[in-house]
């Protein structure tokens, strides 16, 4: 890090990953498996980030965690996290232009509830986009139906 970089707060660098990700704060907060208010207090700076969700954030997201916490990392986010992202922006595009396509209306929680159980079909796939559309299209369908309004 050079001298006339600012220094970000964990805080900071949390809000950066997770704007960066394309997530609200109520679905990053998911994503790490906490409450939308304990994840606000975080990004405010307000509480100590526990070792246990510093944990799962670099481990979800492939961030460096010595950048996370010294500044020092080469990466903000390595290869492997900028893959999840990708991924995740996917699955979220693809649930919900299922949804739009059913003419139904997921909350943030049923779609990544969903994206969940698509997830491991979409890595038995290697990652072939074309593959999982269409292998998914119909389980996904019948999950939007099932939980939507």
């Amino acid at each position: 890090m050079s001298q006339s970089e600012p220094v970000m707060s964990i805080g900071d660098k949390i809000a950066f990953v997770r704007k960066a990700a394309g997530l609200s704060q109520e679905a990053f907060a998911r994503q790490i498996d906490i409450g939308r208010s304990a994840y606000q207090h975080y990004e405010r700076n307000e509480h100590d980030v526990p070792s246990s969700v510093l944990t799962k954030l670099c481990k979800q997201f492939g961030i460096d965690p010595t950048w996370l916490l010294f500044d020092d990392g080469e990466k903000l986010i390595s290869e492997r996290g900028r893959g999840s992202l990708e991924i995740s922006r996917y699955l979220c595009d693809f649930v919900e232009g299922r949804a739009r396509r059913l003419g139904k209306t997921l909350t943030e929680q049923k779609k990544w509830e969903i994206i969940h159980i698509i997830a491991d079909d979409f890595f038995e796939a290697d990652g072939d986009l074309e593959q999982i559309s269409s292998k998914c299209e119909e389980t996904t369908d019948n999950l939007i139906r099932l939980v939507a309004a």
